[in-house]
């Protein structure tokens, strides 16, 4: 049977640089998978050759963020990931992160430019969409290029979709069908859908920080000896924890995000909050704050950093801002304790 491995630590050097923090991970990790794995594979450039690729891969599986002109300035690592202690993954890290951010800003620029206007399917075109076919692009004109042809395909993908649906509800003689749209009016509705889908696809990965993607790539180099070799962050490595035990320390509150809104759907019973009395559901969180710590406004903030937010240490304590069902603005104080989670 295959063997599931987890590293974590925590940051022993508080005071360090980030990267002195990741030199420590990847060094930790290494050592770890070569004395700890039931089946420690050779670290040479065999090793540094899937690694490398894995993390290309992994980050731009469609080759719609990097360019060859990258790729060519990240070559000097393939052969040497396995070197230096891990050093070398650090360095990489460094290089690849700066264009990596770059791209992604370009590729945001490229797809709202390309739905910006209706486009023209009058000529015969073709998409490749599977990744593993389709090279890096050569510079960044090609990029451009490149996403203005994927939204196309997306827009006509969704256009068709829409059009056949209103086609089969004018044959059934839906009711609840008020107006039949047009091509124009059809295509334009294509295009919203589109830009509300993408513009969620790019605040997912602005939403990704420097250490998320540094996890990925000591993940890449774990996984390489084997796929249930992983390492977890600290944070992560407390949610695991969480969702093997079925406790931790909160409030007992559980939040969704109701149109921007970070809302109250229930109260966990016997949680600290429910103890405390004053939380309701159906109340908003405006704003959170470490005891008397200036308060954070969480607005349109995705619900999984609210929660990093709330959670914290067995008795210390958190103040919720919240608008009450009434309408009243309320500052809630709640201590922090632990809360059961049922199956």
């Amino acid at each position: 049977s295959a063997l599931a491995a987890f590293f974590s630590f925590r940051y022993a050097a508080d005071g360090g640089t980030p990267d002195d923090k990741r030199r420590l991970a990847i060094k930790t990790v290494l050592k770890a998978i070569q004395q700890n794995h039931f089946s420690p594979r050779e670290m040479n450039d065999s090793f540094s050759i899937t690694a490398y690729n894995k993390i290309l891969n992994g980050l731009d599986y469609d080759k719609r963020i990097l360019t060859q002109e990258d790729i060519k300035s990240f070559k000097k690592y393939e052969l040497i990931l396995d070197d230096n202690d891990g050093e070398n993954v650090v360095s990489f890290f460094d290089d690849f992160n700066v264009i990596y951010k770059q791209r992604l800003k370009d590729a945001e620029r490229y797809c709202n430019d390309a739905l910006k206007m209706p486009f023209s399917f009058s000529t015969d075109e073709t998409i490749n969409l599977n990744g593993e076919k389709v090279p890096f692009a050569k510079d960044t004109n090609e990029l451009k290029s490149r996403w203005n042809t994927y939204m196309k395909y997306r827009v006509l993908a969704k256009y068709v979709d829409l059009k056949d649906d209103q086609k089969k509800r004018v044959e059934k003689k839906d009711t609840t069908l008020k107006v039949v749209m047009s091509d124009n009016q059809l295509d334009s509705v294509a295009r919203v859908a589109i830009k509300k889908n993408m513009d969620y696809y790019f605040k997912r990965m602005n939403k990704l920080k420097d250490d998320d993607r540094f996890t990925f790539f000591v993940n890449s180099i774990a996984g390489t000896h084997d796929p249930h070799t992983d390492y977890f962050p600290p944070i992560d490595k407390a949610l695991f924890d969480e969702q093997m035990s079925g406790t931790f320390f909160g409030i007992g509150a559980q939040l969704q995000n109701d149109d921007g809104k970070v809302k109250v759907v229930s109260i966990v019973p016997g949680s600290p909050c429910w103890k405390q009395g004053e939380l309701k559901a159906g109340d908003v969180i405006l704003k959170v704050a470490q005891g008397t710590a200036e308060p954070v406004d969480v607005q349109n903030y995705d619900i999984d950093d609210v929660v990093k937010i709330i959670r914290g240490p067995k008795g210390t304590e958190v103040r919720l801002t919240v608008k009450q069902v009434s309408g009243a603005t309320k500052v809630i104080p709640i201590v922090r304790g632990v809360v059961e989670k049922e199956e």
